[in-house]
């Protein structure tokens, strides 16, 4: 039943990349229409590692809306100043247990949400507001931020949210990009699509 649905994903995906390609013929506006959807969706959820489940078990779970949708949150400790923990692109917050260990060891308070279509958020799309978004509610409901820590995409949401006036003591990025570029053209480049589509997404 899995090989069928995966034959079925695939036979779609190759169908959508093909009307991005067609659409190239129109204007590269048309064909970025076209890609977003595509650009947008999350692959396969990441689950829990072995490893990790006891810090995502011992976290208190809860909901924050956002942007119409309930995103699971997270959260670890009880000290006086929290960090904020920002996983990737089909990543989750317990990636991020090794840090909860130490750093709630040192009085810490960690909080983390999970972006739509990553972890235990619904959903099948995403894209970078929801990170903003998130990261904005949770700042408007707990204050300013010791720190905030991001991984690759939650990295660069980070930076982008504190230049968009969150207050936090600081941002430490584990492996982000440093363009946002950098991410549109990969995958422009996965996809076979020419520059002037690049440009227009």
């Amino acid at each position: 039943m899995s090989t069928i649905a995966e034959t079925a994903t695939a036979a779609a995906l190759l169908s959508r990349v093909a009307a991005i390609r067609a659409a190239e013929l129109v204007s590269p506006e048309a064909s970025a229409a076209a890609a977003l959807p595509l650009f947008m969706r999350v692959g396969g959820r990441l689950p829990v590692r072995p490893s990790d489940r006891s810090v995502h078990a011992a976290a208190t779970h809860s909901t924050i809306r956002v942007r119409g949708r309930d995103l699971a949150t997270y959260e670890w400790g009880t000290g006086p100043d929290t960090i904020l923990l920002v996983h990737g692109w089909c990543g989750r917050a317990s990636q991020f247990a090794p840090i909860v260990r130490e750093l709630r060891a040192e009085g810490f308070r960690l909080l983390a949400f999970e972006a739509p279509a990553n972890g235990e958020s619904a959903g099948r799309r995403t894209d970078i507001r929801d990170w903003l978004a998130a990261i904005h509610a949770l700042q408007a409901r707990e204050g300013r931020f010791h720190t905030i820590i991001g991984h690759s995409f939650g990295a660069m949401a980070a930076r982008a949210a504190v230049g968009d006036g969150v207050s936090t003591g600081g941002v430490v990025a584990i492996a982000g990009p440093s363009r946002a570029r950098f991410l549109v053209d990969a995958f422009a480049e996965r996809i076979g699509a020419r520059p002037a589509t690049a440009d227009a997404l």
